[in-house]
């Protein structure tokens, strides 16, 4: 599904980000 693609998509740009 686009959304959970979307979801893990923004968790790993955000984990990228804090670290």
């Amino acid at each position: 599904r686009l959304a959970t693609f979307l979801t893990v998509t923004l968790s790993l740009f955000v984990g990228t980000s804090i670290q």
